[in-house]
């Protein structure tokens, strides 16, 4: 007799029945650098990334720089001053300008020209306010940075500089931003004093003619249209008149921190009663209504994919795919240290900064240092946010887009739409507790199997299957699998069961004739064949003889865990003992963490069209398959922590949702979600990596250029074009490729034009090196590929030239005939007296 159970009697007596929003529930690819991980201070001021890819923070300790692997730290012993710095600038030469602040509004900078940190003196520098000179800016890294060198003032920017003559109207003045007009000499001033309009040498004032002066402390041109955030509001600018009229009146006397426009032409707006969203001609508001936190929005930043990021005073939300998302709550320990009130919103808002890298990764200052978010693709669930045990043995996405989840001991969970149910104990159908498969037929109905045996959810009720021993037990069941033809087979204790209309069949294995050999996998391949591993080997499920045959013997394909087909009909099988074994039918080429696998532990595999998903005890690996020809070696790539998987660990519960191409992943500590397609895109769009020459030394010490060179490249520290003495013609090159995505995984081509005839290949800790390189001109070429995509990024050149020898120079073989003609000559003078005195004494005796 079925027992069946009412799915509502269930909601009722769940005890946990609704979670909080299921998007919220996730926790996303963030990863946190502290003191733990070698910055200098948890207490965070900025973050600015150079154009080499090095990512500079402040903090309370000093500064450090971080290339993906390590930190760097520069403090007072390098030349840094005591004060924090509070922004980081660069210029088009490559100099990085520090600011850091003193009080309300004074400022010290140092310049920093890649070997050692200058302070601007106050003979050519002084602090705002002073006769010989001043900073013109004062707030943070949002706001650039205006330096006055005698009659001129100059923006430090490496993309967009611009220097003007300095007068009266920028005395006293803070400059928050300037937008000049394409190919004219004209240009807008957004300042402390006002909107300041500048041409031909002459500034404007054009709030003077208001009753009071409008501080501007932001001016954007978006379209055709010029936007402007001031102390009295939102305005448009136009033909020299400030309007706001089409502008919403909350917005008129409402504090706006900060716009920006994305790239689909909205126009972000982050004040301090909510996010606004101005998009043709209409204004939208969002707030704690729709999933916003707080209304008070410190600053929006909008990345590379048009998400929109709030710093807020109850932490950081992103706007993606029309949802709010918390990424970093506010937590206990809000950094509130010496310097904290100088970088915060002066409307008391903690103070958040968000930079986004090369790689597209986001990061942001947290109480407790640095965060980097990796993106979207993947996302993580554990016992603080969803499941109802930490280690799931299954997973099912069914066609009503409900998730299931099996539990090790807690039985099961349906989430649905932004609540999930739990089944244990008592609420679920015979208590059971530890679900081992899960599956779904063509119906829609759901198959359960577990220690308890076989049960059936026909969307209304649950019901048992009855699968039991000879004294009338259940048989507990590890694995299920629906086939083609809609039969279910169920992989018991006691063998292996078909089922189908409402019977079951019990099937023995050939050369099995014990019975007693536990099934590892089961898998339905391409052409509808059913495969099927246990110790004796792999079994194939013969329908014309309806029983199965023994293809591959355990002794020479191994004990087979898992198992998929590609598309040519080739069986990828995870060996038990380790690797990876791809089998055509007649023979297995084995693979394992030598033929590029981050670990021969691999617990399961998925493989989606050409690109197959591995399970392991590192992460997940992926590689795209070959069809066309039996592979020698694998070329994976490792997807782990520094890529967004936050469990590092896989157990191979293994489950690919069809409708959204999304893979869930088991680990120890919960469930992951991988988004493929936004991964994918992500991986290629970060394919080619980039690639410096971090060293070149002579005679393999380290080299002070200053003596080769007068032109010494401030981003590199290399100088340009070298020329060296045949002396010093033994060179060594160290490469690096800065990464934040992929550290440490990029190898490097390199060739000597003009001396190899064929490029080389390196990895960082080995660089390439030449002893005795004959005179001559040269130039190293290297590029930077990552071994899983084998396309390499932009090359890079270092030329250089070496000497002749001395012996090798005209003058030194004229000097050497010279010098032979003359010793010749002195031997026949010689010669000549000696005949001359002989021929005397002959005459004279």
């Amino acid at each position: 007799m079925k027992n069946k159970y009412h799915l509502h009697r269930f909601i009722v007596l769940c005890y946990v029945l609704v979670y909080a929003s299921f998007v919220q529930a996730k926790d996303y690819s963030i990863t946190h650098y502290g003191i733990g991980e070698g910055l200098g201070s948890s207490a965070v001021h900025t973050l600015y990334q150079d154009t080499r890819g090095y990512i500079w923070i402040s903090t309370n300790a000093g500064l450090n720089r971080f290339d993906g692997t390590e930190f760097k730290e520069y403090s007072q012993k390098d030349g840094l001053g005591q004060s924090p710095i509070t922004s980081i600038h660069e210029d088009e030469s490559g100099n990085l300008w520090l600011k850091a602040r003193q009080g309300y509004n004074s400022a010290t900078l140092m310049l920093y020209d890649g070997r050692r940190f200058h302070q601007i003196s106050s003979d050519s520098m002084t602090r705002y306010g002073g006769d010989a000179g001043g900073v013109l800016a004062y707030r943070d890294q949002y706001e650039p940075l205006w330096i006055r060198k005698g009659d001129t003032v100059f923006r430090v920017d490496k993309d967009h500089p611009i220097s003007l003559p300095y007068n009266k109207n920028l005395e006293f003045n803070y400059l928050y931003g300037h937008l000049k007009e394409e190919g004219e000499d004209t240009t807008l001033l957004a300042s402390i004093r006002g909107l300041i309009f500048y041409e031909n040498g002459q500034y404007f004032n054009l709030t003077k003619s208001r009753k009071q002066t409008t501080q501007i402390h932001q001016i954007e041109r978006v379209g055709k249209q010029i936007w402007l955030v001031t102390d009295e509001g939102l305005f448009q600018y136009a033909n020299g008149n400030f309007d706001n009229s089409r502008i919403p009146k909350e917005l008129h006397k409402n504090v706006v921190h900060n716009i920006q426009a994305d790239g689909e032409g909205r126009i972000w707006m982050a004040t301090v009663r909510g996010l606004y969203c101005y998009e043709k001609g209409t204004f939208k508001k969002f707030s704690s209504a729709d999933g916003i936190t707080t209304n008070r929005i410190n600053r929006v930043f909008v990345d590379s994919k048009n998400n929109v990021w709030l710093s807020t005073e109850l932490g950081l939300i992103v706007y993606h795919k029309e949802q709010f998302i918390v990424i970093d709550p506010h937590s206990e320990g809000v950094f509130n240290g010496r310097y904290a009130q100088t970088i915060v919103s002066r409307w008391g808002m903690d103070y958040r900064q968000i930079l986004e890298d090369h790689e597209g990764n986001i990061w942001f200052n947290t109480e407790k240092g640095v965060a980097k978010f990796s993106g979207f693709a993947f996302a993580h669930y554990d016992t603080d946010n969803l499941l109802e045990s930490a280690e799931a043995r299954c997973i099912l996405k069914d066609k009503k887009e409900r998730l299931w989840l099996g539990y090790h001991q807690n039985g099961f969970s349906i989430c649905e739409g932004d609540s999930c149910t739990n089944y244990a104990g008592e609420n679920a159908p015979d208590k059971l507790t530890k679900v081992n498969a899960l599956v779904e037929d063509a119906k829609g109905h759901i198959y359960i199997g577990s220690e308890k045996g076989l049960h059936r959810y026909d969307g209304q009720t649950f019901g048992n299957i009855s699968f039991k021993d000879s004294s009338g037990n259940a048989i507990p069941v590890s694995s299920l699998l629906i086939a083609g033809d809609q039969s279910l087979w169920v992989n018991t204790a006691l063998g292996l069961y078909r089922y189908q209309n409402t019977k079951s069949q019990q099937y023995i294995l050939a050369e099995d004739i014990r019975g007693g050999h536990p099934i590892f996998a089961m898998h339905e391949d391409g052409k509808g064949r059913l495969w099927v591993s246990n110790r004796e080997g792999l079994h194939r499920f013969e329908a014309a003889i309806d029983s199965f045959k023994l293809i591959g013997h355990s002794s020479s394909i191994g004990f087979v865990g898992d198992m998929d087909h590609d598309a040519a009909g080739n069986l990828w099988l995870i060996n038990v003992q380790g690797g990876l074994s791809r089998y055509d039918g007649k023979y297995a080429i084995h693979f394992n963490e030598k033929d590029g696998f981050s670990t021969s532990n691999i617990y399961g595999i998925e493989i989606v069209g050409e690109d197959a998903w591995l399970a392991t005890a590192k992460g997940v690996d992926y590689f795209r398959i070959d069809t066309a020809k039996a592979p020698k070696v694998i070329h994976s790539y490792n997807i782990g922590a520094s890529e967004g998987f936050l469990p590092i660990e896989c157990t191979g519960v293994m489950f690919f949702d069809h409708q959204e191409q999304g893979l869930w992943l088991g680990s120890p500590q919960g469930v992951s979600h991988l988004d493929i397609p936004a991964y994918l895109q992500k991986a290629k769009a970060n394919e080619k990596p980039i690639v410096r020459i971090k060293k070149v030394k002579v005679g393999l010490e380290e080299t002070d250029w200053i003596a080769y060179s007068d032109l010494i490249d401030p981003r590199t520290q290399l100088p340009q074009h070298p020329v060296l003495d045949y002396a010093d013609n033994n060179l060594s090159f160290e490469f690096e490729s800065i990464s934040y995505a992929s550290p440490q995984k990029a190898k490097f081509l390199y060739q000597l034009e003009g001396y190899d005839e064929e490029w080389g290949r390196t990895i960082p800790e080995q660089g390439a090196n030449y002893i005795n390189l004959p005179a001559g001109v040269y130039t190293l070429a290297v590029k930077a590929y990552y071994e899983n995509h084998q396309q390499t990024g932009p090359t890079v050149y270092f030329p250089f030239t070496i000497k002749q020898p001395v012996w090798a120079k005209l003058w030194f073989w004229g000097l050497c005939i010279l010098l032979v003609i003359g010793c010749l000559l002195v031997v026949w003078l010689f010669t000549r007296y000696v005949q001359w005195r002989q021929a005397r004494r002959w005459s004279a005796s």
